[in-house]
């Protein structure tokens, strides 16, 4: 059965898009349902998955991207931390050593 539950601006989302965003939401939960530097949980459209090691990143983790296989985007999610969009920019300003390895 499809849904006919319409976001902000009257749409449908498509089946896509629902998948994309029920694989969001496990990954958050697989990564511990909240932020990891400010301990803080969040709306799941304020997560970003920040590679700790960027020489290690094999793709981004971003919606279009969801469409991979589980243990390919689980593998990814695993050189990742969960953060908070607003610490995630922190992060990158302050070049944090506890999220950034080089």
């Amino acid at each position: 059965m499809e849904s006919t539950r319409q976001d902000e601006h009257g749409h449908t989302p498509t089946d896509k898009q629902q998948r994309r965003r029920q694989k969001k939401l496990d990954l958050i939960e697989y990564k511990g349902g909240k932020c990891e530097r400010c301990n803080t949980e969040h709306h799941p459209a304020a997560y970003d998955l920040h590679h700790i090691d960027p020489t290690q990143k094999s793709f981004t983790l971003h919606s279009s991207n969801l469409d991979y296989k589980w243990s390919k985007i689980l593998a990814e999610a695993d050189k990742c931390a969960l953060l908070c969009a607003c610490c995630h920019r922190i992060i990158h300003y302050e070049n944090d050593p506890q999220f950034n390895l080089i």
